[in-house]
């Protein structure tokens, strides 16, 4: 009886720790979209890592490190002229055995289906298909680029897209929450095209 009460507190706070929610309106863990770089700071709680800016992007970007889900990971939250408009978990665990990142995607995935309902799109993507027929030889795939994993969930006011892939022998797990609201969709469209323009 103990183990089934754990197992039920522990899927609630997977559940929980996550992003959108319908009912209190927040997007992404406790900020809802278009929040300053000022009130996220006063609602994040998990340790401040950084503060920095994607130079690809021109977003302004503030990082924490901290657990989503029993899993460690950094957390950054994305701004466009000082208004929320994307955020990410970026997993941190390392795995020698690379199909562990695998049964990683799984797991997260079956949680954030049961908060979210069934994605939008599921993608299995072979850019080469060596390793295809030998499921042991996957997270390899994934590591040097043949194999990626990525599933989306079309919400409302915002995109979450979960993605499993890698290159150079090096895997990225990540989970991306993004703003719908098409003001925030046109600042991060600017910020892009500005970026590219101060890069050369």
């Amino acid at each position: 009886m103990k183990v089934k009460i754990l197992s039920l507190v522990s899927v609630s706070l997977l559940l929980f720790s996550w992003g959108w929610n319908q009912e209190s309106k927040t997007h992404f863990r406790n900020a809802s979209w278009g929040m300053s770089q000022e009130q996220v700071k006063e609602i994040e709680k998990n340790e401040f890592y950084q503060k920095s800016k994607n130079q690809a992007t021109g977003l302004n970007m503030l990082l924490y490190k901290g657990p989503a889900g029993g899993h460690e990971c950094l957390i950054a939250y994305y701004f466009a002229e000082n208004q929320l408009v994307q955020g990410r978990y970026a997993f941190a665990e390392k795995h020698s055995n690379e199909n562990l990142y695998i049964d990683d995607f799984r797991e997260i995935k079956s949680s954030l289906t049961e908060k979210y309902g069934k994605h939008t799109e599921d993608n299995v993507i072979w850019r080469n298909s060596l390793y295809k027929d030998d499921i042991s030889d996957w997270g390899l795939a994934i590591s040097i680029g043949h194999l990626a994993f990525e599933t989306i969930w079309t919400l409302p006011e915002t995109k979450v897209m979960h993605q499993c892939k890698g290159d150079n022998y090096d895997i990225t797990h990540i989970l991306n929450y993004s703003s719908e609201i098409e003001k925030h969709k046109e600042l991060v469209k600017k910020s892009k095209e500005k970026a590219k323009k101060t890069i050369w």
